[in-house]
């Protein structure tokens, strides 16, 4: 479901996702003074924290690892985090390929990275992923004072990125394609919430409303991007329905699609429950007009729900060999859990690596991060 709406999420949802960097410019961050950290040297680090009584702050990363390597080039920069501190404990950064680290790396074994440990008397906390640098001086500050507010406070910012989208839910816009627009991404934001725990408006009302903006929308005079506007709300609602209610949205959405192009309406077919159907379309396409990337794209995953593995994997090499730029990562993905899936492992673990190689020639993303660093944890530490 996280690919339901990605132009509308980014629109709409400023995102706390791995790779995002901080507001502070490049050029503004080199002239901070840095925190000073001890790179590599675990046995250094741990002395001088003993000799000084400070807490041991160490950071475990990767050079594959973007949100990492975007950490240290923004967030640990940020002026206002090293004022505020800089003194506050001794600075370890570990690299965990780097074989010097063996020992320490196994000692405080992580499976995602970046992770940030503090190491104070007896106590060890950690937390994983990238923050900005005043959410990473709040829960620094839980580290090593137990400081519960701070906590409260990493909830509430979550609440506030969410919250004003979420509520849109249920506030009608008074252009119907505004209207189906704002409501199609509160709804993700509503969800966003609940995989969060927290409370958000009544789920009746937000489906309500969202298949109101729907109706709206399909009786206004066209635009050139409504059909995506409502395919992408369909999806959205049939995500936020269960039991009967589901079927019969996955039902709309299926007839609806009937007008989109191929890629949308195998779409349609896969996610709500007709994979069968999406597979023969798809076939049928390629055997006409040849394939595209999205085709194969697509193909590679609707032939995973219908468990056929090695039909999925042709279809993933196909994509790979005709898709460019970050698109590609998803693909190294899907391509590594069909091979895992087959029971070939060995094809796994080189897609990858192949992944990850691939992922290290690309510019930062926040998609192509969390991507790129999905692929490393699970050759690292298995599916």
């Amino acid at each position: 479901m996280r690919a339901a709406l990605p132009l509308l999420f980014a629109l709409f949802v400023p995102l706390a996702g791995c790779g995002t960097p901080s507001p502070q410019s490049p050029a503004g961050a080199a002239k901070a003074q840095e925190l000073s950290w001890i790179r590599d040297d675990a046995p250094r680090a741990v002395a001088e924290a003993n000799a000084s009584g400070k807490p041991l702050f160490v950071e475990f990363g990767a050079e594959w690892c973007k949100a990492c390597v975007s950490m240290g080039n923004y967030a640990f920069k940020d002026p206002a985090l090293v004022d505020a501190l800089r003194d506050r404990a001794v600075w370890l950064s570990i690299d965990i390929e780097n074989p010097a680290n063996a020992a320490f790396v196994a000692a405080h074994r992580h499976k995602h990275y970046p992770t940030f440990t503090v190491l104070a008397g007896s106590t060890e906390q950690s937390w994983t992923g990238y923050f900005q640098a005043d959410e990473f001086v709040s829960i620094f500050r839980v580290a090593l004072l137990g400081d519960a507010g701070a906590i409260e406070q990493q909830e509430l910012r979550y609440e506030e990125k969410y919250r004003p989208c979420a509520d849109a839910a249920t506030k009608p816009a008074a252009d119907p394609w505004v209207d189906l627009a704002v409501t199609t991404t509160a709804a993700m934001c509503v969800q966003a919430l609940l995989w969060k725990g927290l409370s958000t408006p009544d789920s009746a009302e937000v489906r309500k409303h969202l298949q109101a903006a729907l109706d709206r929308a399909g009786a206004a005079p066209a635009i050139p991007d409504g059909p995506v506007f409502v395919h992408e709300a369909y999806e959205a609602l049939f995500v936020a329905s269960d039991g009967e209610m589901r079927g019969t949205v996955g039902a709309a959405w299926r007839k609806y699609a009937e007008r989109l192009p191929v890629v949308p309406r195998a779409h349609a077919y896969r996610v709500s429950g007709s994979a069968g159907v999406a597979a023969k379309l798809l076939e049928e396409y390629t055997k006409m007009n040849g394939g595209e990337f999205a085709v194969y794209q697509e193909l590679a995953e609707t032939y995973n729900a219908l468990g056929r593995f090695d039909v999925a994997l042709l279809a993933s090499d196909r994509a790979l060999a005709l898709g460019r730029g970050p698109a590609l990562l998803p693909v190294y993905l899907t391509k590594a859990f069909l091979a895992h899936r087959a029971g070939d492992e060995p094809l796994a673990n080189r897609t990858l690596d192949e992944g990850k190689a691939f992922a290290l020639r690309l510019p930062l993303s926040r998609g192509g991060a969390d991507v790129a660093n999905r692929l490393a944890r699970i050759r690292d530490y298995g599916f």
